[in-house]
């Protein structure tokens, strides 16, 4: 396409929603073998997309199973907002 954005074709790297979304899933499979290599996957998502939010309510729960209760509850309360 001349003097355009080809549209539907994406840099090599760059992540789309679904990619993410299957991340997402991948990562809260993993939290349920080990909590503790998931979280700083799950927060770094958050950290990249705050509006993610498998992402949220995957982390939220990683702070309840911590006894972290007062983070979960923050965690669930942006979910909650957006």
């Amino acid at each position: 396409m001349r003097g355009g954005v080809r549209q539907g074709v994406r840099s090599p790297g760059e992540e789309t929603d679904e990619d993410c979304e299957l991340k997402i899933l991948a990562i809260n499979s993993l939290m349920h073998q080990d909590t503790e290599r998931a979280v700083p996957m799950l927060e770094q998502i958050v950290a990249e997309s705050p509006e993610r939010v498998p992402a949220l309510e995957a982390l939220a729960v990683a702070r309840e199973r911590a006894g972290r209760l007062a983070d979960a509850l923050a965690l669930r309360q942006r979910v909650y907002q957006l």
